[in-house]
């Protein structure tokens, strides 16, 4: 197989497992990750919402981030921001 396309975690952990893969090129869509969390559990959504904040906050999201991913994906990008409530 000369080249395949997916999710750039997906991609990452298979240039960390293979020697002779490499993640090259320019992502094909953005498609961001979220957590589901039901509707009716606000509190919830404030809490998990919360800790992504301080991990922001507190540099561990880049960290983790260089150390799972950035081997194959470069350098962090922006964390991305807490979204509350739904769109349709």
């Amino acid at each position: 197989m000369d080249a395949i396309t997916g999710d750039d975690t997906v991609l990452a952990g298979f240039a960390a497992q293979d020697p002779y893969a490499k993640v090259v090129g320019d992502a094909v869509s953005d498609e961001p990750y979220g957590v589901g969390i039901p509707a009716d559990q606000p509190d919830m959504v404030r809490f998990v919402n919360g800790v992504l904040e301080d991990m922001i906050a507190g540099g561990q999201w880049e960290e983790s981030y260089d150390r799972w991913l950035g081997d194959a994906l470069g350098p962090a990008p922006a964390a991305p921001s807490p979204v509350y409530g739904r769109t349709p």
